[in-house]
C-alpha cells in the first residue's frame, strides 16, 4: 500500500478543526517566524485539497505542475487571509480561493493569442454565470441569453466566445505530416546548446528540490512571475520588508549551495 500524509488520511472535519487550531495560534502569535511557521503547517495541511482542486483543470492542457504551483500559492493566500474564529469551515474558504486563483490564471496566463483584457474579463463572467442561467432556462444559453443577463452586447458575447480559442495551440509534438512522422517540434531549430552552464543548472535544480513548498512559490513568483515584493508580500499576507528578508536569505542559500557544489 503506498504512503500517504497524515492529511490524506484524517477525515476532513479532522482537518478543518486542525487548521483552524493552527491559524488560530498564529493570528495570536506575537513574533513574524512563529506565525509564519504555523501558517506553513496549516498550508502543508491542506495541500491535498489544493492538488484536489487543480486536477478539475488537468485537461486544458497545462502542465500539471503549473497547476498545482498556482494551487499552493493560492493555499498560502486562503491561510492569511482566513477568520479563525469565523463560523465558517477553512476549507470552504480555501476552495473558493483556489478555484478563483486558479481561473484567474488561465484568464492571464493561457492564450496562445491575448484578446483584449475586457474580453477576458467578459469571458470569465460568463463561464461562472453559464450553469446557473441554464437550471433557470432548462437549456444552454444562447449569446442572447448571456447577453440580456449580462446587461452587454451579443456582439461583446460572441468576441468573448471567439476570444476564447484563442487559448490553445497545435503541440510541437504532434506528427508534421502523417502519423509515425516527424514532429513539427523537429521542424524548429534549436537554439545553441549552452553546455558551459549545463552543470551550474542542475546543481541550481537540485538546491530548489531541497526547498519548502512556501520557498519555492515566493522564489517562483519573484524570477518567474516577475511579481514585485510588494505583490509577493499581499499574496502572502506578510509585509513587504518580510518578503525581502525572506528573499535575502533564500538567495544566499542557493549560493552557498552553488559554491560548495561547483
Amino acid at each position: 500500500m503506498a504512503w500517504r500524509s497524515a492529511a490524506e488520511v484524517d477525515a476532513p472535519q479532522d482537518i478543518d478543526q486542525r487548521t483552524k487550531d493552527l491559524l488560530r495560534k498564529a493570528a495570536g502569535a506575537k513574533q513574524v517566524a512563529i506565525r509564519d511557521k504555523l501558517r506553513d503547517q496549516a498550508v502543508e495541511l491542506n495541500m491535498p485539497l489544493a492538488r484536489a482542486i487543480a486536477s478539475r483543470y488537468r485537461s486544458r492542457g497545462v502542465e500539471w505542475d503549473d497547476l498545482v504551483q498556482v494551487g499552493y500559492l493560492a493555499l498560502t493566500k486562503a491561510a492569511a487571509g482566513y477568520d479563525p474564529y469565523s463560523p465558517y469551515r477553512f476549507s470552504a474558504y480555501a476552495t473558493a480561493t483556489v478555484g478563483g486563483e486558479i481561473k484567474r490564471w488561465f484568464r492571464d496566463h493561457d492564450w496562445v493569442v491575448r484578446p483584449p483584457r475586457k474580453y477576458q474579463d467578459l469571458r470569465l463572467v460568463i463561464s461562472q454565470r453559464e450553469s446557473d442561467l441554464a437550471q433557470e432556462l432548462g437549456r444552454t444559453p444562447c449569446a442572447d441569453d448571456m447577453a440580456t443577463e449580462l446587461g452587454v452586447s451579443k456582439r461583446d458575447v460572441n468576441a468573448s466566445a471567439t476570444a476564447c480559442q484563442g487559448r490553445r495551440s497545435l503541440s510541437l509534438d504532434a506528427p508534421a505530416y502523417e502519423p509515425g512522422s516527424f514532429s513539427l517540434g523537429d521542424t524548429v531549430p534549436d537554439p545553441q546548446d549552452d553546455i558551459d552552464n549545463l552543470e551550474w543548472q542542475l546543481c541550481l535544480a537540485e538546491s530548489l528540490a531541497r526547498l519548502g513548498p512556501r520557498s519555492r512559490l515566493i522564489l517562483r513568483m519573484r524570477f518567474e512571475n516577475e511579481a514585485t515584493q510588494a505583490e509577493i508580500g499581499q499574496a502572502l499576507g506578510v509585509s513587504q520588508m518580510h518578503v525581502s528578508r525572506l528573499l535575502s536569505r533564500l538567495l544566499d542559500q542557493l549560493r552557498e549551495d552553488l559554491q560548495v557544489a561547483v
